[in-house]
């Protein structure tokens, strides 16, 4: 069976001293998904960020435009500590190397403008 996130929001007061590939939900420490290199662009993918829960899609650094569907909200943070929203499409982008999804949140059916 796939690992299904939970989906409260991560608050990032509970982040503080956590493992990368763990997050605290209600004070509770769950394991997430290891995020994974993407080898041909160096770029970081996260797992389960599509609409479907079951794909690697390469993050955009911005909300997609409406024609790339429902996304995702994640959670990362770079190799300085800097924690921030991301929004993960089924579209291409940059998300920028070296960071950790620490959790995600799926809006409903949640769009670009």
């Amino acid at each position: 069976m796939a690992y299904k996130p939970p989906k409260q929001t991560i608050v990032d007061n509970d982040l503080k001293g956590v493992p990368s590939n763990e997050a605290v939900f209600e004070g509770l420490k769950l394991k997430l998904p290891k995020p994974s290199i993407d080898g041909t662009s160096g770029q970081l993918l996260a797992r389960g960020a599509s609409s479907d829960d079951t794909s690697w899609v390469n993050p955009p650094s911005s909300l997609p435009s409406s024609s790339a569907g429902d996304v995702d909200k994640v959670l990362a943070v770079d190799a300085s500590g800097n924690k921030s929203w991301r929004y993960a499409g089924l579209g291409s982008g940059n998300f920028g190397n070296n960071n950790v999804i620490l959790g995600r949140e799926k809006p409903a059916n949640l769009t670009g403008t």
